[in-house]
């Protein structure tokens, strides 16, 4: 997709450092929105950035989640890069999580759903999704109340959102309240996209009269569009 500002064409998640992001620094945020704003019509109010640490943090705090792991997850090249004592950043381990209902903690859980070698992307979302789901099960906890301002204590530094502490807080307690079976989630994988090779990348395209419809139905807004440009989309020349 087109990267607004600095006119390129890339991948989505590279608009993060194009705005100049770097480790805990949030400069980049800006271009995310406004990217998302350009090629998808898609309005972005607040923003939260979560650390690697810092979710394993959150996930001890509550004592871990229950997942019920639908496929085993097998990665041979897993980054071994939290809590890593060796000075390697580069460092790899292998990961193995069978399937079936596992309880994970806040390390294995940060494995579960940062695994890509195993499965595809889509797959990686659809965890990501399983396990803030999980978290939200143990935040209705009663015992874990008496939790949150540990849990405000472990995002300090890990954490950056557009809110005040207070506000964080009043939304944990707001979404404790959701009823789980009405949240609905929605990943963009086929058919709403295709992958293929652009150069030496391996890119996902998105099919673009899937993904407008698909955009404006789940976030009830009629500003849904398919910025790509002119890749990827046979006999279209131009920006949707």
């Amino acid at each position: 997709i087109p990267i607004p500002v600095y006119a390129y064409h890339d991948k989505l998640d590279t608009a993060f450092a194009y705005g100049g992001s770097s480790n805990n620094n949030m400069s980049g945020v800006g271009e995310v929105e406004l990217t998302l704003s350009q090629d998808f019509g898609i309005p972005i109010n607040y923003y939260a950035w979560v650390g690697l640490n810092g979710f394993t943090k959150v996930i001890d705090t509550v004592g871990g989640v229950d997942v019920d792991v639908m496929h085993p997850v097998v990665d041979d090249t897993y980054p071994d890069d939290v809590n890593n004592t060796s000075g390697d950043k580069f460092a790899y381990k292998r990961l193995y999580i069978p399937d079936g209902p596992q309880h994970l903690d806040g390390t294995t859980a940060l494995s579960y759903v940062r695994s890509r070698h195993s499965t595809t992307d889509f797959n990686r979302s659809a965890r990501q999704q399983e396990v803030l789901s999980a978290l939200k099960l143990k935040m209705e906890n009663p015992a874990v109340i008496g939790e949150l301002p540990q849990i405000a204590k472990d995002l300090q530094g890990y954490v950056y959102v557009q809110f005040s502490l207070n506000q964080v807080l009043d939304l944990i307690n707001f979404a404790r309240g959701i009823n789980t079976n009405k949240i609905r989630h929605l990943t963009l994988g086929p058919p709403y996209s295709h992958g293929q090779m652009e150069g030496s990348s391996d890119v996902v395209i998105p099919n673009c009269n899937l993904v407008i419809p698909a955009i404006n139905q789940f976030l009830n807004i009629t500003s849904g569009k398919c910025n790509i440009g002119n890749i990827g989309q046979s006999g279209q020349s131009g920006p949707q």
